[in-house]
């Protein structure tokens, strides 16, 4: 999300307006919805799966009255599958030639749906299906996959809690969140904005890592 114009370019009453009009949005939201953010609604959804609430966006006030922050929050679970998945995709494109990196990443158009007229309508993404012998007659991505399940039984990836700021936003200021929780909820995004405001609101890592047995030992489609 880097800008030419961040919100810290902005004159201090710009930037105190902007934090006006977000906390008048927190206070007009329903009251199913917390009052301390706005946004994270989808976590208020009670049927999604616990595997898809391991992330989430939210805009929050600070302690000083010119500035709001822009949080893009993840759990470590969705921070480790994404660590396993990045790992095994550079290890799987290491077994490759020049040429076979640039054939493995061939997509193409397929039509799905046609109109009245027999013209495509609606149209999807085909991954090339190209097998390798150095993948034992896999595909790319189905190797990828067997990568996935070996590095998350021998060598799993640390994951650390921590607090990022990026002040190159235009709306607020950015924070990557890392948290140490089962998935997300509207208490747990509370708890966090507490907790940040604990440490300082500042830049902050946690000096262990996510105990193993709290990460999981699936990938996230695998459940």
């Amino acid at each position: 999300m880097w800008n030419l114009h961040p919100f810290e370019t902005l004159s201090p009453r710009k930037r105190a307006n902007a934090v006006i009009k977000l906390r008048n949005k927190i206070r007009m939201q329903s009251p199913a919805c917390s009052h301390r953010f706005w946004g994270g609604r989808e976590l208020l959804d009670q049927d999604r799966p616990w595997h898809y609430q391991q992330d989430t966006r939210v805009l929050f006030c600070g302690t000083d009255k010119r500035v709001y922050w822009n949080a893009y929050i993840q759990t470590a679970k969705r921070v480790f599958w994404d660590k396993v998945s990045d790992l095994a995709r550079e290890r799987a494109k290491d077994m490759l030639s020049a040429e076979e990196l640039e054939q493995s990443g061939v997509f193409k158009f397929i039509s799905t749906e046609s109109d009245a007229w027999g013209y495509p309508k609606l149209f999807a993404l085909e991954e090339h299906t190209h097998i390798y012998p150095q993948f034992g007659g896999l595909t790319l991505s189905e190797y990828e996959k067997t990568l996935e399940l070996e590095i998350i039984a021998s060598s799993p990836p640390d994951v650390y809690e921590s607090f990022e700021i990026d002040r190159n936003f235009e709306s607020g200021i950015g924070l990557y969140v890392v948290v140490d929780a089962e998935y997300l909820t509207l208490d747990t995004v509370e708890c966090i904005i507490d907790r940040f405001i604990e440490v300082g609101e500042k830049n902050w890592a946690s000096g262990t890592p996510v105990p193993r047995d709290r990460l999981p030992r699936e990938m996230q489609m695998d459940f």
